[in-house]
């Protein structure tokens, strides 16, 4: 996302609804769509993300003396068949609804994209985020695969920044609507430190990222005040080598981030639309624990189990690590302990991070590889077909 995006005074300079080209159709005016995907770091993210759970893997072996590896085909025949259809649906609908809420950020802009192509990006989004540190590898890849189905990067950044926004804000309104519900047991003593210094950090991360898009939709005047005289500081001190392009970078950014204010302001209609994906998005996510949990025989109320969830998705938010492995598998942990009997919690908290995460990482990511060999083909076939043309 380092396009700058074209001046868009007004409505008329859009099409009513621009549909995405074929795979391979990409546009000559983009030079950055000739860029290709950061594969060697996302093997070194794969690489880091198999370790950090194999490491939590053993920690948990040797932390928790009831628990045996062994033990965990026993709690999966045990499960109930039915729960565990409507957890995998869950599943399925959480995969769906990040593309519909693309599908809607992209309505904004006059950009048309089906079930199909917002399935696929939100796929590849959900795959790259979980293989790179702080889900930073998500929308450039997304952006990527964009071009190549002919939307220009300009309108990709767009696109996906208002999509971040309103990430942002739905986590924000559930995780406040979370720690009201639950704010005793968030700062009980049994909590531990760990977790509740955890859930503070990533409740204030989530509210300064909120702040940050704010700031830098409909105060760019203010970001280029305050930022400009730090990046030449920062040049001045040598930790910027090329101030030039610095800025020129940072420039390209505020101007996205004001195609975004003009993107909320004439299309409130998508705004709300995108917001209510997001919302969906979260709340599918935490659903799919929810109906593992009562495949394993739990029997406390929907609404505690969406709490607890929410709960572990604020505390987790910032943690700069693949997927939040690790620290997400603790976390479930410690708050699982109000759910399952002790010789249960570890089990459990295993099978729940297979089929809301392990699994759909398993899913988006050969979904993803697939559509990328797809679009080397057809862009093989485009070249074949402009030779013999030639």
């Amino acid at each position: 996302m380092e396009n700058k995006g074209p001046e868009l005074n007004n409505r008329k300079e859009l099409p009513e609804t621009e549909e995405i080209n074929a795979p391979g159709g990409q546009t000559p005016e983009d030079e950055d769509t000739k860029k290709s995907i950061n594969w060697r770091g996302l093997i070194i993210g794969a690489v880091a993300f198999v370790v950090i759970i194999t490491v939590t893997l053993i920690f948990l072996r040797f932390t928790d003396e009831a628990f045996r590896f062994k033990e965990l085909p026993i709690y999966f025949k045990s499960m109930n068949g039915w729960y565990v259809l409507l957890a995998l649906l869950c599943l399925f609908a959480y995969i769906v609804s990040e593309g519909r809420a693309i599908a809607a950020s992209g309505r904004g802009i006059g950009i048309k994209i089906n079930y199909k192509k917002s399935t696929i990006y939100s796929c590849v989004e959900l795959f790259f985020a979980a293989l790179t540190p702080s889900a930073s590898g998500g929308q450039p890849a997304v952006a990527y695969f964009m071009s190549k189905d002919g939307i220009k990067l300009s309108k990709s950044s767009v696109i996906l920044l208002n999509n971040t926004l309103h990430y942002t804000v739905s986590l924000f309104v559930l995780s406040t609507f979370a720690m009201i519900w639950k704010w005793d047991f968030i700062f009980a003593p049994e909590r531990g430190k760990y977790f509740i210094w955890l859930f503070i950090s990533g409740y204030i991360a989530n509210i300064l990222g909120l702040l940050s898009c704010l700031l830098f939709i409909f105060a760019p005047g203010l970001v280029r005040t305050i930022f400009t005289p730090v990046y030449r500081l920062l040049a001045k001190m040598h930790i910027i080598k090329d101030l030039d392009r610095a800025l020129a970078s940072f420039e390209k950014s505020v101007a996205e981030y004001s195609e975004c204010q003009k993107t909320i302001r004439r299309s409130p209609g998508a705004q709300i639309q995108t917001f209510l994906w997001n919302c969906a998005q979260r709340t599918l996510n935490c659903l799919v624990p929810f109906f593992v949990y009562r495949a394993l025989g739990g029997g406390k109320p929907m609404i505690e189990i969406l709490v607890i969830q929410i709960l572990i998705l604020c505390s987790v938010n910032a943690i700069p690590l693949p997927g939040s492995v690790g620290a997400s598998e603790m976390v479930h942990k410690q708050l699982y302990q109000t759910l399952y009997s002790v010789g249960s919690v570890t089990p459990a908290m295993i099978i729940t991070r297979t089929f809301n995460f392990y699994i759909m990482v398993v899913i988006v990511g050969i979904v993803s590889v697939a559509y990328y060999i797809h679009i080397l083909k057809e862009g093989r076939k485009k070249s074949d077909i402009e030779r013999l043309g030639s």
